[in-house]
């Protein structure tokens, strides 16, 4: 494989499409300027039920298995941990919720996705709830899996620290010359920032700000990730991440005091023994109206490429998804209909 390519933002989605670039035999160079932010401060966490409906994530069945395995392999690489399966604990607060819930338990393909509990976890330490259920789930340490692949990557692959402007991309044929550098392809993984880049503002982006705390909390002493409304997610030394609000107005990363409040409200709804906040940070996603990612080549600039719109899945979806972007180059194989910018040529200009 004789071919080099830019990828363009060094936060999850870039760092997974290097890796599986670099597994193919591509040579690439991953950069990108300042701190990928959102990912950093992701939850980090796979939950493969969706929304109030209580449906089953988009190709969950697909996208977990493959993302497991891969972090597996990435931390016998690295030699870093940095996922965990973890047990969602959801809870309930009547019988209309705990009926629906084991409807859909019982549902073809849910078999050991979810279970009933006999009793809710930690009760002493929770307001009432009178019932909850199990959902297997896990969680990745975004910033360590970074920082440790990053480590890993740059034994092989260039790592720089530089700002890409798309304005100055130069196509020629068969190439293009992104600062200064030859490439047979640029990719832009840019999350939110994608929004202002002119080869992709065309696209339906829908992005969100989100804000979340980091609680001390001694008594707690859980294991699970709690939710109700809101996540309660451990990440060790009684310290928990607590999660997180939606802003579609004010995009910046600068936290607020309404959503302070709005958390720690939330928080004493779920549980009834003190907390201390030790942080508070606000990053914003890159979600789309329709929920699925953005993959593939622009329709007029073909060596022109886009990996963006991982949304609040990133974690789960982002392994099968970056690899399929990588087999798409090496091996042409279709990219599936559901997620190719091919849906955009209208929009993009074709």
């Amino acid at each position: 494989m004789d071919q080099t390519l830019v990828v363009v933002g060094r936060g999850l989605a870039g760092t997974l499409l290097a890796y599986f670039l670099q597994q193919r035999g591509f040579s690439v160079t991953l950069t990108g300027k300042g701190d990928p932010r959102s990912s950093r401060i992701a939850a980090g966490i796979i939950h493969p039920v969706t929304g109030r409906r209580i449906v089953k994530t988009w190709m969950a069945d697909t996208f977990i298995p493959f993302a497991e395995h891969t972090y597996a392999q990435c931390e016998k690489l690295t030699g870093a941990d940095f996922y965990e399966r973890k047990e969602i604990i959801e809870l309930l607060k009547d019988a209309g919720e705990i009926n629906e819930w084991t409807n859909r338990s019982s549902t073809p393909g849910w078999p050991g996705l979810v279970s009933v509990l006999p009793e809710v976890p930690h009760q002493d330490k929770l307001q009432p709830f009178p019932n909850s259920v199990q959902v297997q789930g896990g969680f990745l340490d975004t910033s360590r899996f970074i920082d440790s692949m990053h480590a890993y990557l740059e034994k092989s692959c260039a790592i720089l620290e530089e700002e890409v402007l798309a304005e100055s991309l130069q196509q020629e044929p068969g190439y293009v010359i992104c600062n200064g550098r030859k490439a047979s392809h640029v990719i832009f993984c840019e999350g939110y920032q994608g929004m202002s880049n002119p080869f992709w503002q065309a696209l339906p982006w829908q992005v969100s700000k989100g804000e979340l705390l980091v609680v001390h909390c001694p008594a707690l002493k859980a294991k699970e990730i709690l939710t109700r409304k809101i996540f309660i997610l451990p990440v060790g030394d009684d310290h928990y991440k607590v999660g997180s609000t939606y802003a579609w107005d004010s995009l910046n990363e600068i936290p607020t005091d309404e959503a302070l409040e709005k958390l720690s409200v939330q928080l004493k709804k779920i549980i009834n023994v003190p907390f201390e906040v030790v942080s508070h940070q606000a990053a914003v996603r890159p979600t789309v109206k329709e929920r699925r990612p953005f993959l593939g080549f622009h329709p007029s600039h073909k060596r022109v490429g886009i990996f963006n719109g991982l949304g609040t899945k990133g974690v789960m979806m982002g392994p099968w998804l970056a690899n399929h972007l990588a087999e798409h180059l090496e091996n042409g194989t279709p990219l599936l209909p559901e997620v190719d910018i091919k849906r955009f040529a209208t929009e993009l200009g074709q």
